[in-house]
């Protein structure tokens, strides 16, 4: 053990671990911080080695790239947080105002004939394809397409109206 340290020690005074260490990291700062940890570990949990300074090489390497893996991890997990936290919360305010259009919404459409308040619910509210919806009502197409037409002028006319 003895060896180990009296070696880490020779490479940590000539730089020469701390600069392979750099390359990985890319930083002075980091590279410290690595070989640092790496001596704190050596220090903890003494090896036996045939070759020393191979062994503090690879040991060096492996713990360059955990740091960086763990970086990696922080890095996605605050950035993850941070759009979190950007995310918007409707307010009581907004909510009432979003249920009020719904509402609205839900009265236009009732004034639309029957077959057309049908088109609309599966198209629009169950998210039904045009296809589909010709298909589930035995209609043409240009029916269906007709019909979401003139649900969506009609729509947008009273909700025009309702804000002048």
């Amino acid at each position: 053990m003895s060896e180990i340290i009296s070696t880490l020690s020779k490479l940590l005074t000539s730089k020469k671990l701390k600069l392979h260490v750099m390359k990985l990291v890319k930083s002075i700062d980091n590279a410290d911080d690595v070989t640092q940890s790496l001596l704190e570990s050596l220090l903890k949990k003494p090896v036996s080695t045939t070759n020393d300074e191979a062994f503090l090489y690879r040991s060096a390497h492996n713990a360059a790239i955990s740091y960086l893996r763990r970086s990696q991890i922080r890095t996605k997990y605050e950035t993850d947080a941070a759009d979190f936290h950007h995310v918007e919360v409707e307010s009581a305010e907004q909510t009432i105002e979003t249920q009020q259009k719904i509402r609205l919404l839900q009265s236009f459409v009732e004034e639309l004939p029957e077959i057309t308040q049908e088109i609309f619910t599966q198209y629009f509210v169950l998210g039904h394809t045009q296809q589909q919806v010709a298909a589930n009502l035995k209609l043409h197409l240009s029916t269906v397409e007709k019909h979401l037409s003139k649900a969506k002028k009609h729509c947008t006319l009273r909700f025009s109206q309702c804000n002048s």
